[in-house]
């Protein structure tokens, strides 16, 4: 097992953060405060370095069809779709063996597109971009997917723009073993990349239990689903890029997460269909006598139900497994008081067993005691952590890590509106 210190500086409204992952770490407070812009600051450190060679390849590939494709010529003014989709099929196996051979370089690429009829309008063009893709340092490609997600998750607003906060922007992973990955930015333009080590994990980040429609082909086997092109495109692209690589590994669950995914199928009798039939119905539910058996469409499951059967269907495909950095936000606020618990249980057991680093964020301080009963119940209160937020003199967020003390005192805060209640009813 290897932990892992998050640090995010100058982020959104975070000014600093220091935060451990080695068990089940909390990042909790009221709203407003900061916690989400810990998640997504998180997936896209993490889910930016992640699988960079596979990464980088697949993107150089596309790179170099795409320019192709853009200046080929006709080849004559008849020229048919067929005969178009052949002189593309073509130079896709040319890229493909250009990107296999050790002793092909550019121009014996051109020459061999130009062997099999390929035309190009602006060979110079095509030449150009080729060569800027296959000379592109590994480090250059994880600066740009890091600072590409982080954009993407924040809108393009990522960096802190707060009056007088004149700190550093700044994103940091250091590993136990030494390993440091850290990501800076001077101005929105500039970005300044170091990383002594590329290997795993992988990051998921779940912000609502409806993320689960999105994915309703994937399998370990094969993804059927494409990305909606939303607000939430990075982390269905991270999700199926570890669904990818566990079903080239030929993955499959061990002991361990079997008994996992089988806590999970005892809180709730439902399941989901490796795919969809073709009026897109997969969702089972067994308390419902369903005319001839059919299954349901998993639009109408309910969000309890749909975060169980995320948490189900990410274990069953391998995309979360030992090393993974599962990020959870708020995920209580869709579950039953009954539910809560057992979802912490889940949590609890996915951090001993498996060994997945799991960040979740709450203003729940129900939610809160739940996975610190479970956590020592485990016998692992030394990695359960909590985060609280303090405001500094610009208004930004610092957190910092929590003893039990202090937690106990927090949840009293974060329980006090109910006081108010309280209040009314002796008034009446």
């Amino acid at each position: 097992m290897v932990g892992m210190e998050l640090e995010v500086a100058g982020i959104g409204r975070v000014a600093e953060a220091h935060i451990r992952l080695d068990g089940v770490t909390v990042i909790a407070g009221e709203n407003n405060t900061g916690k989400s812009t810990i998640g997504k600051a998180a997936l896209a450190l993490i889910d930016g370095r992640f699988d960079l060679d596979r990464r980088m390849t697949d993107a150089t590939r596309r790179t170099i069809q795409q320019a192709v494709r853009g200046e080929m010529i006709p080849s004559d003014e008849g020229e048919t779709w067929a005969q178009r989709r052949q002189m593309i099929i073509q130079a896709e196996k040319q890229t493909d063996r250009f990107m296999e051979s050790t002793d092909m370089d550019v121009e014996d690429f051109i020459d061999a597109l130009h062997g099999e009829g390929i035309r190009l309008q602006d060979v110079d063009a095509v030449r150009a971009q080729i060569e800027t893709a296959v000379n592109m340092r590994l480090t250059e490609y994880a600066a740009a997917q890091i600072d590409r997600r982080l954009s993407s998750l924040f809108d393009e607003d990522a960096l802190s723009r707060v009056d007088g906060y004149g700190g550093i922007h700044r994103l940091a992973l250091h590993t136990d073993d030494g390993a440091v990955t850290s990501m800076s930015w001077d101005t929105s333009d500039e970005h300044v990349f170091d990383g002594d080590s590329f290997a795993g994990p992988n990051a998921v980040w779940v912000d609502t239990p409806a993320l689960i429609e999105n994915l309703a082909g994937i399998s370990s086997h094969a993804w059927y689903g494409r990305p909606r092109e939303d607000d939430r495109h990075v982390a269905i692209r991270a999700i199926m890029d570890a669904a990818h690589n566990a079903t080239m590994e030929e993955w499959q669950p061990d002991d361990k997460t079997l008994e996992v995914i089988h806590a999970i199928e005892r809180i709730a009798p439902v399941s989901l269909d490796r795919r969809p039939d073709m009026q897109g119905r997969q969702f089972r539910d067994r308390t419902l006598h369903v005319r001839d058996g059919e299954a349901l469409k998993l639009h109408n499951a309910s969000m309890g139900v749909k975060s169980l059967l995320m948490l189900h269907r990410l274990l069953t495909t391998g995309v979360v497994r030992a090393g993974t950095v599962l990020i959870l936000d708020e995920p209580e606020i869709h579950l039953h008081p009954k539910w809560q618990l057992s979802y912490a249980k889940i949590l609890a057991m996915m951090a001993k067993q498996l060994d997945v680093k799991v960040l979740v964020t709450t203003h729940s301080p129900y939610f809160l005691d739940a996975l610190h009963v479970y956590m020592e119940h485990e016998g692992m209160l030394d990695r359960f952590h909590v985060y609280l937020p303090t405001m500094d003199e610009h208004g930004m967020d610092v957190f910092n890590e929590a003893d039990e003390g202090t937690q106990a005192d927090y949840m009293m805060q974060l329980a006090a509106p109910f006081d108010e209640l309280d209040r009314l009813r002796d008034e009446g």
